[in-house]
């Protein structure tokens, strides 16, 4: 464990336990990473309130939160409720990480709205074809994406290229 580059705590996992007995895992494998190991917490989207809080109260490095919701909805429909909690937590203020975890290969569009949503990543699972080559048509797709949107850099995507064009 001394040489992983962070961990993930998936609390859908572990049986119901309140701060301290959370904190105490944490701290007992802390203990043995390097300091520049990351620690995230993981759980669903409709917990997401409590685990910001958990984050900011341990002084965690981020969340990742599982929007996966089942029939498969979109990762835009929990946007919402993810940036007010974690607005409410200062989150981004306090330089934590906010990654969301789908269960379906996310494409491009849905990582822009991740990125222009103030997310720091999103997480799903690769695609069958070769790594080298799904990067290559994603990286493709995001520049016609940017020179649509009239960006040249992601650090420059942000709410305000956010627009709803249908009701999905």
């Amino acid at each position: 464990i001394k040489d992983c580059a962070g961990i993930v705590v998936d609390l859908k996992k572990f049986p119901s336990m309140n701060d301290a007995e959370l904190e105490a895992i944490i701290v007992s494998l802390a203990s043995r990473m390097s300091a520049s190991s990351l620690i995230l917490l993981r759980n669903d989207v409709n917990r997401v309130e409590e685990l910001f809080r958990l984050v900011v109260e341990l002084d965690l490095d981020g969340a990742v939160v599982d929007a996966a919701v089942p029939g498969g909805g979109r990762v835009s429909a929990t946007l919402p409720l993810i940036g007010l909690a974690a607005k409410s937590w200062n989150f981004k203020n306090s330089k934590r990480s906010i990654m969301i975890e789908v269960d379906k290969i996310p494409d491009i569009e849905d990582m822009l709205i991740v990125i222009a949503s103030g997310c720091d990543a999103i997480v799903g699972p690769i695609s069958q074809q070769e790594i080298e080559n799904d990067f290559e048509d994603k990286n493709i797709k995001l520049r016609q994406w940017m020179v649509e949107l009239g960006i040249d850099g992601l650090e420059k995507i942000g709410r305000k290229n956010l627009r709803a064009n249908n009701y999905e």
